[in-house]
């Protein structure tokens, strides 16, 4: 329920401040109609924005929360589901997990890593990759703590980016046909423990890192949340 709560405050807050400044802009009024479609209050928003500078005050930050929030909920065509919707939704959930056998959820172990914390390995790891041919082998990336990488299925773990000048790893890509061809984002996405220095390259397996073309300054206060590799790709 507090989702929804929260959901509702979002629209209302963000509803008041988008008006309180003069007259309401008509993608305001689409926000609150669920049957439009979430990419038509987009560009109704792109539209009235359109050559107009950012000004505190005026809405600008309180929509794009406001779609921040919507976008991963909305149907891939862009149907915004309806709040009744939401809640039966959820409380199906609710009531099928509460009635469901623990032999149901799957077995589930911990893998570590275990030390080097003095919180007895507590916490947080922003993205996992597997080794395209060796099944053993995997690899971490933590907010603040560089890149690991493990050869025996995560039993032991190990690390070679200390040195790195951004100790931050949200996101691991690894080439399918060349698997000592690595890259890596740096710095922390969530939480921001670590602002991102850009891309780094590995094409020894990840013995060495350099910087690529994609380079930021920590003053940017960047952050690099995923990557992918297209297929035609020439490195």
């Amino acid at each position: 329920m507090v989702r929804f709560s929260r959901f509702f405050t979002l629209l209302s807050a963000a509803t008041f401040s988008l008006a309180a400044w003069g007259q309401t802009p008509d993608y305001v009024e689409m926000m609150q109609d669920h049957s439009i479609n979430f990419y038509d209050v987009v560009d109704a928003f792109n539209s009235h924005w359109e050559g107009q500078s950012v000004e505190k005050g005026r809405g600008w930050k309180q929509f794009k929360r406001w779609e921040a929030f919507m976008e991963p909920r909305v149907y891939p065509s862009g149907t915004r589901p309806v709040p009744q919707s939401l809640y039966q939704g959820y409380l199906a959930g609710a009531q099928g997990t509460a009635t469901s056998s623990v032999g149901g959820l799957g077995n589930w172990s911990i893998v570590g890593p275990f030390d080097g914390n003095s919180l007895n390995g507590i916490g947080r790891v922003n993205v996992i990759a597997f080794h395209p041919t060796q099944a053993n082998t995997l690899f971490a990336g933590a907010p603040a703590g560089g890149l690991w990488k493990s050869t025996d299925d995560g039993l032991t773990w190990s690390t070679n980016t200390d040195l790195l000048p951004n100790l931050g790893v949200s996101a691991i890509l690894i080439d399918p046909t060349n698997p000592l061809i690595m890259y890596i984002g740096t710095g922390d996405r969530d939480a921001g423990d670590t602002y991102s220095l850009g891309v780094m390259k590995s094409t020894d397996g990840g013995l060495t890192w350099n910087p690529t073309g994609l380079s930021f300054n920590l003053t940017q206060s960047a952050r690099i949340v995923g990557m992918a590799m297209h297929k035609d790709s020439t490195h």
